[in-house]
């Protein structure tokens, strides 16, 4: 077997140096005639290559440009959020989107980015929202038809390139956004890397502007912007780079990217700085295409053979000799590889009977082995049990041990515990009782200082001494706001806290505590409105009083940083269900404002925003963390929204209950006047003001129009005439550019066609003597804002409601005094009080408010008073001897009569 193989291989050697020879003088005889083929061949591929490539970019231009003109993404990018057909012009642009990208299977996105670059519709989904502003296929779309240099994608992590193109309006003026569509590089793989008929090395490939690889490379994997090409542009090139001149295109010798020497040309695509280069190698160019060649086949064949791959074909289709002599070495091989095969099936056989004699042997030691270890294995087992049954006892007994010192100290912890909640308790209660009696203690004689101070300057004082109780009271109010403030903080430290549960009318309980707050807006020159939203409820269920705390708060706060321009409350509804609404407050000032670092810190107790010693403002720092405590014992929040400079808005939630259904919310009115169908006009620059008016005028279902400028009045005043259904009220502000309410009018009343109109004056500004002035005028109502809506409408009924028996002259002007004094009851009160100086302060109000009042020290006294007269209210303090307020209210309750307030 061996001899054979020796003589085989030795007549292979001859052969195949005959074989060589044949070679060496052919090779040389032909390739000069085959160079000027190989190159014309390698060219044409190349440039019929480099032509489709071109065609296909430009087919992608004309599609990205045809989209781009499309009406249906022109209308989406001109539709703002609030178009009422919106949603639909964003289906019809979606359907024109996905319809290109379905039209091409290397397509996979194709979306609308606005003038900013976020896409605000695409084929895909989940591209909706994302910023592209930076990304090169917006920036160059911006400019014109643009395609973005090859790429893999983030998220789909697909080889691409891009096509984008502007969009504008119908006149071409305006740019709207850019449209693009993104491909896959498959079809440009498939063109770039077929076969062209070069040999083995041949090879087809692109290469972007900064000479990186873009198509795939047939000999390694993964060169996709990674493998970079040597193109020989850049002036440095090697000594062995040889340029084969004449051709149209670069051709070159050179060695490639992987060290094999090849021919290769380069072809270029302006448009995109990429160049497209064939290669193959030299061996495979200039290997003659008929004898030679064969015969190289063949002495390459020989070669493997003789390295023992007798796997390999030598063999060719050639019915020559060369051909006949090559089969002939595949049989020899092929028998050469069945012999060496039953050799080694023979000697495999011999090592397999081996193998299991000695596997066999192998198992009968491992057995006895396993035995002996059983055994040995049984003897520790036992061992060691005997020796974890005595661990196991010795650690039961320390753990009993253990367990009954543990709950000895658990038993002392918890009698220790029991000891300190009772401690506790009582230092609760006491401490609760001590807060009680601090509040009535303290503000008992601040309202004795307050109060007397009142009398003392509705007195005819000297200029002196009224500065001097003007700054007593300021003092007092300022002292009282403290203690209160206080006070609360402490209760809310103690848990001790807690809101009310009563019936109130919201608008009501808003109205008269924005008329106290009026005034001071109107000693600093600031215009203040109360702006509450038609759909807010007004019955509601809750603590009124602590919600006026939280907006008396806010509101004291904006006027106190407020040096010009307006103060603004403004209500609206959040959310609401069966049972229950979420009301939203906001206080709007145009005031200094806060920096940002501040914000956060304004709810904090004992911080304000300056905490300087020259700060201007004074306070507690205790006014927002009480406000915000209450916001949430309210279900609701707090917060803030400020720039330096550019004011403030503080706003809050609570949530409140809905009173029954079966109550109604009743506005008194005078004679039973109504003011349906009537037609109202009101005048006022400002915009707040105009929907505060046009809520009120709603409910009553007049017709009304709100307009904000003199002459537009005048206008709609007179067409209103002239068509016969005239305006028969006209609510004018005082304050406006141009003309002002007093003015206009005066305008009004001159005119023949307008003097019947009845006006009204809303101002803001409001002084002593005013009323006078405008009555002269010819207005019929003066009111000063902000106004209830109570008061308006009995207003304006008042007025329009006249008849010849009324006391008060017709010419006489309508002022909320006059109402108040049309709608005044006798009643009968009870003073329940058991301090003398507030019963004195208490009796004077009372007096000067027309009313007379008999007093009691205490709750026994009220209760026998009670019985004698029926009184219309009880006026009573929560703390006094006998019998306190609270036990005394309860107790009453058999009277069912008077109306309490404690």
């Amino acid at each position: 077997m061996k001899i054979q193989m020796k003589i085989l291989l030795i007549t292979l050697l001859l052969v195949m140096v005959a074989g060589t020879a044949i070679i060496v003088v052919n090779h040389i005889a032909t390739r000069n005639m085959t160079e000027d083929d190989v190159y014309d061949h390698m060219s044409t591929a190349t440039e019929s290559r480099a032509s489709h490539i071109e065609t296909y970019l430009d087919g992608g231009k004309k599609a990205i440009k045809q989209l781009s003109e499309s009406i249906v993404i022109e209308r989406l990018l001109l539709a703002g959020k609030d178009d009422p057909d919106y949603s639909g012009k964003y289906n019809d642009a979606i359907r024109r989107l996905k319809r290109t990208a379905a039209a091409n299977e290397y397509i996979y996105g194709v979306f609308v980015l606005d003038k900013n670059g976020t896409i605000i519709a695409s084929s895909e989904e989940i591209n909706i929202g994302k910023d592209k502003s930076s990304d090169p296929y917006f920036l160059g779309g911006k400019e014109g038809v643009f395609i973005k240099d090859a790429y893999t994608s983030r998220n789909r992590k697909i080889d691409s390139i891009a096509f984008s193109a502007p969009i504008f309006d119908e006149e071409a003026t305006v740019f709207l956004g850019v449209v693009v569509i993104r491909v896959s590089m498959e079809k440009l793989d498939k063109i770039t890397t077929g076969k062209a008929g070069l040999g083995e090395g041949e090879e087809f490939f692109l290469v972007n502007k900064d000479d990186y690889m873009i198509t795939p490379s047939r000999f390694l994997n993964d060169t996709f912007l990674k493998q970079k090409v040597e193109t020989f542009h850049s002036g440095g090139e090697p000594e062995d780079i040889k340029h084969l001149a004449g051709y149209r295109h670069e051709v070159i010798l050179c060695k490639n990217y992987r060290g094999v020497e090849v021919l290769r040309i380069h072809v270029h695509i302006p448009e995109m700085g990429w160049c497209l280069m064939a290669e193959t190698s030299t061996e495979d160019a200039f290997a003659p295409r008929t004898i030679t060649r064969p015969i190289v086949k063949l002495h390459s064949g020989i070669e493997e053979i003789m390295k023992g791959n007798l796997n390999h074909k030598v063999g060719t289709g050639a019915n020559n000799e060369i051909g006949q002599l090559s089969r002939v070495f595949d049989e020899m091989a092929a028998n050469l590889k069945k012999s060496r095969k039953e050799l080694e099936d023979y000697s495999r056989g011999l090592e397999g009977i081996v193998k299991r004699r000695t596997a066999e042997l192998d198992r009968k030691v491992a057995e006895s082995e396993q035995q002996r270890l059983a055994i040995m294995n049984i003897a520790v087992d036992i061992e060691d049990a005997n020796k974890a049954k005595g661990l196991e006892i010795a650690e039961r007994k320390a753990a009993q041990k253990e367990l009954s010192e543990t709950n000895k100290k658990l038993q002392d912890a918890v009698n220790r515990s029991n000891q300190l909640a009772i401690e506790a308790h009582t230092a609760n209660t006491a401490k609760s009782e001590f807060l009680a009696n601090m509040s009535h203690e303290i503000r008992t004689p601040m309202n004795g200082v307050i109060g007397m101070t009142d009398l003392l300057l509705a007195t005819e004082l000297p200029s002196e001494q009224l500065e001097y109780a003007k700054i007593i009271k300021k003092s007092g109010n300022s002292l009282l706001a403290i203690i209160n403030d206080i006070l609360d903080f402490s209760k809310i430290e103690a848990g001790k806290f807690e809101l009310g549960t009563f019936d109130f009318d919201l608008r009501l309980t808003l109205e008269d505590m924005t008329d106290v707050l009026a005034l001071r807006a109107y000693e600093k020159g600031l215009e203040m409105t109360c702006l509450i939203e038609p759909e807010v409820p007004a019955l509601l269920r809750g603590d009124p009083g602590r919600l006026r705390q939280i907006i008396i708060n806010l509101i004291g706060n904006a006027i106190k940083f407020t040096a010009q321009g307006e103060v603004a409350l403004h209500v609206t509804l959040d959310n609401e269900d069966n049972g229950m609404v979420m009301i939203r407050f906001a206080v709007k000032d145009t005031g200094c404002g806060m920096p940002a670092d501040k914000l956060d810190i304004l709810f904090d107790p004992f911080t304000q925003a300056d905490s300087s010693t020259t700060r201007k403002f004074g306070g507690t720092g205790l006014g927002l963390t009480i406000s915000k405590h209450l916001c949430e014992m309210m279900g609701g929040q707090i917060g803030v929204e400020s720039k330096e400079g550019k004011g403030s808005t503080f706003w809050f939630t609570a949530r409140l209950n809905k009173q029954s259904t079966s109550r109604k919310m009743e506005i008194t009115t005078l004679d039973n006047i109504s003011l349906k169908g009537l037609r109202i006009l009101a005048v006022d620059d400002n915009a707040t003001n105009r929907r505060v008016v046009a809520g009120m005028l709603s409910s009553q279902e007049c017709r009304h129009e709100e307009v904000e400028n003199a002459a537009t009045a005048l206008d709609r005043l007179r067409a209103a005439a002239a068509s016969g259904d005239p305006f028969r009220i006209a609510i004018l502000d005082m304050v406006m550019p141009e003309m002002d309410g007093e003015t206009l009018g005066r305008m009004i009343k001159d005119d023949p066609a307008l003097r019947d109109t009845v006006l009204v004056m809303m101002t803001s500004i409001g002084s002593r003597g005013d009323a006078g002035r405008f009555e002269k005028a010819g207005f019929a109502v003066y009111l000063t804002k902000p106004v209830k809506q109570s008061r308006l409408f009995n207003c304006l009924m008042a007025a329009i409601g006249r008849k010849p028996s009324d006391q008060t002259p017709p010419n006489r002007i309508i002022t909320r005094h006059t109402v108040a004094e049309k709608s005044k009851q006798k009643a009968r009160i009870l003073l329940a009080e058991d301090n003398i100086i507030n019963q004195k302060v208490a009796l004077k109000v009372l007096e000067k408010l027309g009313y007379r009042a008999d007093v009691v020290a205490n709750g026994l006294e009220a209760l026998k008073a009670l019985e004698m007269i029926p009184y219309d209210i009880v006026l009573m303090d929560v703390q006094m001897p006998e019998m306190d307020g609270s036990i005394e209210t309860y107790s009453d309750h058999r009277y069912d009569r008077p109306r309490h307030g404690a």
